[in-house]
């Protein structure tokens, strides 16, 4: 009884029910039944756990195991009582149980569908109700079921390789794959499955944590179409986009920008390689000391508001439009547009308009002059033969007659004269557009042109004269450039004949030629010492027809428009510089070679 309140002989005479449960009735009910009397009534031993309570009041679990003495007629005298402490088993046991229960709440509970393996066959032990709410079984069913039951009929997802995943769990480390699941009416679903090595009342087994992944894997399909889409079109279109994100400095100031992303026409229009723009600072891809229209781009970037411009890029020799847009704050981007080529078909429309506008004035003017001296001269003649007819008419004697005969055939010689001299000019005139017209039409062969060869070859054309009028041709080393070597012949054949052709009489003719290459460009100069060009001649030098001194030399005035035509079909220019007295120089521009040694 040490127990109870009572110890030693202080229970005497005390009933069992007031010691060990503070109360004034014996135990009753299936619950807590009373020992003494289950023994009296069975005639045989009886055990029984009881709650008694300490001298405190504690609860305390208990026990009882309680034996019967019988007297030689087979009836019970005594019964004997001893009793256990089973405080902490019960304890335990209620925690363990505890834990059962929460075990049970949680897996039954939680939201992915749970699956318990035989860590050895593979078989499906336990499954909580969450799998048979998703895969639409009930639980008698669950026994007859494998995993194939609930795959996709297909080779990928077969027994072989779910084996072979649990296989890999039982090791120790999560696998972690996607599955296609098949419900009990057949539906199709995706799901994320985890299976994992857990001990579960002392045996290992494979739990599988499968979550419902279709709306995601649907929701993630769909993106990936999107972003394909948007991949695709980003690498196909034909206009130039650059993602970037500017970069300021500690004050806050926009200093340069990072490219973050670029499409294929990037490469294709700029000649620089993805790889060497992505992740890099503008300054670093384009050479530049300063990142190129920071000042534009950073106030889309910062503001939101969108920005649309022309521009030539001198470091490309290119000409852009360029649309630039904010998708989010401080990054901008810009789409853009190679228009070079747009450009150079303005300007060549702007030469053919003033080419035709030079045509117009020719052909009502130039050509109208001697069309009026042949119609005027020709009612000369007319009138001259009047004169005869009359004469003719007049008289039979042969003195008048020959007296008119003679005035009126000098008139009609003369006459004849004047327009044979206006049929030659317009003659010229014609032949001269004629030229021009084919030159427009002619095929051109563009290539890298080794102008050494060239001039070489020019050199020699004019040997003769140079060596006649005692003419100094310097050539320096050329370096090549990009067009049609032809045309390009020709372009200096004819400055080269100009400069002779308006030497200085008074002092020796000495012609100079060099070349430099500069970014995406060579320039060439040839130089002179000749009369010089008037100041008002030069605007008017490339004009058709135009030329310094018709009265003293000859040649259609054709040459120097000839020039022009070639260099701008020729995607080139030409520039003039002169002083009347010192010389003129001219300055020749071409496309850069591809390869310049």
């Amino acid at each position: 009884m040490a127990n109870t309140a009572y110890g030693g002989t202080a229970a005497v005479g005390h009933t069992c029910f007031s010691i060990s449960h503070n109360q004034d009735t014996p135990c009753t009910g299936k619950e807590d039944p009373c020992p003494l009397a289950e023994v009296l009534k069975r005639k045989d031993r009886f055990t029984v756990e009881h709650t008694h309570f300490t001298k405190t009041g504690a609860p305390q679990y208990v026990e009882i195991h309680a034996f019967p003495v019988f007297d030689t007629h087979g009836e019970v005298v005594q019964v004997i009582e001893y009793s256990l402490d089973i405080t902490k088993n019960k304890t335990y046991e209620q925690e363990i149980l505890l834990a059962k229960q929460t075990y049970k709440e949680i897996f039954d509970n939680i939201s992915d569908a749970l699956f318990i393996h035989d860590i050895s066959t593979g078989e499906i032990v336990d499954v909580n109700n969450t799998m048979l709410r998703m895969y639409g079984y009930e639980r008698r069913e669950i026994s007859h079921l494998t995993v194939t039951d609930l795959s996709a009929p297909k080779e990928i997802y077969s027994s072989e390789r779910i084996s072979s995943l649990i296989e890999k769990a039982a090791q120790g480390a999560p696998v972690v794959f996607e599955w296609q699941n098949r419900k009990k009416n057949g539906e199709l679903f995706y799901s994320e499955n985890v299976l994992k090595l857990v001990t579960i009342a002392g045996e290992d087994r494979i739990m599988a944590v499968v979550r419902d992944i279709t709306e995601q894997k649907q929701a993630r399909e769909a993106l990936e179409e999107s972003e394909a889409k948007l991949s695709a079109l980003f690498s196909s279109m034909t206009e130039m986009v650059v993602l970037h994100e500017l970069v300021f400095d500690e004050a806050g100031t926009p200093v340069n920008y990072r490219i973050t992303d670029c499409n294929d026409a990037f490469t294709r229009i700029t000649g620089i390689p993805r790889e060497d723009a992505v992740g890099k600072l503008a300054t670093e891809v384009y050479v530049t000391p300063e990142a190129p229209y920071l000042t534009e781009f950073a106030g889309v970037g910062i503001t939101g508001e969108p920005y649309h411009y022309e521009t030539y890029f001198a470091p490309m020799d290119k000409h852009f439009a360029i649309s630039v847009v904010s998708p989010d704050k401080n990054r901008f981007a810009t789409i853009t547009s190679d228009i070079s080529e747009a450009k150079e078909y303005q300007s060549l429309i702007a030469a053919k308009n003033k080419e035709l506008e030079q045509l117009l004035y020719i052909a009502s003017h130039d050509l109208r002059s001697p069309l009026v001296n042949v119609d005027g001269f020709s009612r000369e003649i007319a009138y001259s033969m009047e004169d005869i007819t009359a004469v003719l008419e007049s008289t039979t004697e042969r003195a008048p007659l020959e007296a008119a005969l003679r005035r009126e055939f000098s008139n009609m010689e003369n006459s004849i004269e004047h327009i044979r001299t206006s049929a030659a000019q317009m003659d010229t005139l014609l032949k001269g557009i004629l030229r021009l017209s084919r030159l427009g039409r002619a095929a051109l062969k563009i290539e890298d042109v080794d102008m050494n060869t060239c001039l070489a070859r020019l050199r020699e054309s004019f040997a003769f004269v140079i060596q006649e009028a005692d003419i100094t041709l310097y050539i320096q080393k050329l370096p090549p450039c990009r067009g049609d070597a032809v045309q390009l012949t020709q372009v200096f054949s004819n400055l080269i004949d100009n400069a002779i052709k308006y030497r200085d009489p008074h002092r020796p003719l000495k012609i100079t030629i060099d070349g430099e290459v500069e970014e995406h460009t060579v320039k060439y100069r040839i130089a002179d010492t000749g009369i010089g060009i008037a100041e008002n001649h030069r605007t008017h030098i490339f004009e058709l027809f135009h030329r310094l001194s018709p009265e003293t030399s000859d040649g259609e005035g054709l040459g120097l428009t000839l020039v022009q035509q070639m260099l701008t079909r020729l995607k080139g220019e030409i520039r003039v510089h002169s002083e009347v007295g010192t010389g003129s120089e001219f300055t020749v521009v071409l496309p850069r070679a591809t390869t310049t040694p």
